[in-house]
């Protein structure tokens, strides 16, 4: 199975957020999410790297340091465009905010 079929498949539901880079020379963009290890009782970390990636929307966003430890994945949707791919990630940013959207294209994505 491929990593677009893994990731369509795949519940990122409160998978929380730990990092984001964005390289525009490259038409990168890289998701870190923490996901809890019952077993370890510690977080992994899950790595989206998605490369060709255009029509780059990130949503308003509470850049506060509180607004930020909790931010966490709702939903993901993928779906086709062209050659290439859409993806929607639904956000939320804590008890009682209002959350937020990110949404782009990609060619190609690797789960590591």
């Amino acid at each position: 199975m491929t990593d677009l079929e893994n990731l369509k498949q795949t519940s990122l539901h409160d998978m929380g957020v730990d990092a984001l880079t964005v390289d525009f020379k490259r038409s990168a963009l890289t998701l870190q999410l923490g996901i809890y290890n019952e077993d370890t009782r510690s977080y992994d970390t899950l790595t989206l790297a998605f490369q060709g990636v255009g029509e780059l929307n990130l949503g308003p966003l509470d850049l506060s340091a509180s607004a930020l430890t909790e931010l966490d994945i709702d939903t993901h949707t993928i779906t086709p465009k062209g050659a290439a791919h859409a993806i929607r990630f639904q956000l939320l940013t804590g008890h009682g905010q209002a959350g937020t959207q990110w949404t782009f294209t990609f060619e190609h994505v690797k789960i590591s």
